[in-house]
């Protein structure tokens, strides 16, 4: 007879163990300084939500998730474990927009174990946690700055993606979204596959009542709706991006025997 094994529990992109911030359990434990953005190296895309898209459109393609709750997304990759913007040393490329959703890292607002409110958690991942005070997340049992920002920062992520959420039923509503996979041919010659992807549809933008386009254009949608496409413009920044390996052109044939 086979165990009954329970499923182990789906985290967000990136947590591996959050965990509720306690005052007693937290009382000699710092955020590691030099945490960098390391853990984000072998992603290649981000979710993102709507009101940085004046930001991302100069730095990232925008695309969508497919699912019953698409998200829009920042690609920051051309391929699987593949994220462009962040080097060797966990550093994220100089004078580019850094999404929330890898700055909020590692905290993340969840719901307590009563599930009566929500609770500013902190992933127990890798090299994230460190012993002492020197960047505690509490003195004498109270909030240090470091925890107040961070819960702020993290209400501040909850409200926008509240907003964010409406943009996409609005996309939904219209029936804007469609499912795109793209082939992308690198510098050395070898393509790449993206899919599993959605974009907007232009043709059925182009054809939405007129009435629809005057309200969108009143609430910031058909701007939200534009830098989306906008956005597509930035495919060859990711190819800028591309380690020399996709660069170089690949060598093909056997050698001839003498």
């Amino acid at each position: 007879m086979k165990k009954n094994t329970a499923a182990a529990p789906q985290f967000p992109l990136f947590y591996q163990k959050p965990e509720a911030l306690d005052n007693k359990k937290h009382a000699n434990v710092s955020l590691n300084k030099n945490l960098g953005f390391g853990f984000a190296g072998k992603t290649m895309a981000v979710p993102i939500n709507t009101v940085e898209f004046p930001h991302i459109v100069l730095h990232y393609p925008i695309a969508f998730s497919t699912g019953s709750a698409p998200t829009p997304l920042a690609i920051v990759g051309i391929k699987d474990n593949q994220n462009l913007f962040v080097n060797a040393k966990g550093e994220w490329v100089k004078d580019t927009y850094v999404p929330a959703y890898v700055r909020r890292y590692p905290f993340i607002l969840a719901q307590d174990d009563d599930k009566k409110r929500m609770a500013l958690c902190v992933d127990n991942g890798k090299d994230v946690l460190a012993k002492g005070h020197k960047n505690g997340f509490f003195d004498k049992g109270k909030n240090t700055q470091l925890t107040e920002n961070a819960l702020e920062f993290c209400r501040s992520y909850q409200r926008a993606a509240l907003t964010t959420e409406q943009f996409i039923k609005e996309l939904l509503d219209a029936g804007l979204l469609i499912e795109k996979n793209a082939q992308l041919r690198l510098p050395n010659g070898t393509v790449s596959t993206l899919s599993g992807f959605l974009i907007i549809d232009e043709d059925k933008l182009r054809k939405l009542p007129t009435e629809t386009l005057e309200k969108w254009h009143k609430n910031g949608i058909l701007q939200l709706i534009y830098a989306q496409i906008m956005s597509m413009g930035n495919w060859q920044k990711l190819f800028a991006l591309l380690p020399s390996s996709d660069k170089k052109p690949v060598k093909s044939g056997k050698k001839r025997s003498k």
